[in-house]
């Protein structure tokens, strides 16, 4: 990371990738403060390079929400999971695998929150697209 930072600067996508994939790791290891600080830099690389309807940043916010998940910070994941939804439908479709699942991720996280109703709604929504 500090090899890319140094050669490329600190806003360059290959930094962002090497952030993600920290992140990914301090997850796994369950440090998520660190993950979640290393997931939201990533995706504010991201979206300085790509925009913020590009689909490596429905997949960024995905994984910050799935830390937020986590952790039972229910209100904070789930916009960045239905903006991570929104993009994946918009550039492929609301039946690609993608979008099935940011659709099971909302399931789970509807579920834990104790909204039943909702993660059924999602949760057959994704099994649908799967089972295509």
């Amino acid at each position: 990371l500090e090899i890319r930072i140094k050669n490329l600067g600190p806003d360059h996508m290959e930094v962002a990738v090497s952030l993600n994939n920290l992140a990914v790791l301090y997850d796994a290891w369950r440090n998520l403060p660190e993950a979640e600080k290393l997931h939201k830099r990533a995706l504010e690389i991201l979206e300085k390079n790509l925009g913020p309807n590009h689909p490596n940043v429905a997949t960024s916010l995905n994984n910050l929400a799935g830390i937020y998940k986590t952790q039972g910070y229910f209100a904070e994941a789930e916009p960045l999971y239905l903006r991570a939804l929104a993009i994946r439908e918009q550039h492929f479709g609301p039946t690609h695998p993608c979008v099935a699942v940011v659709l099971r991720n909302l399931g789970t996280l509807y579920k834990r929150a104790g909204r039943l109703e909702q993660a059924k709604k999602y949760k057959e929504r994704a099994r649908k697209i799967m089972k295509r």
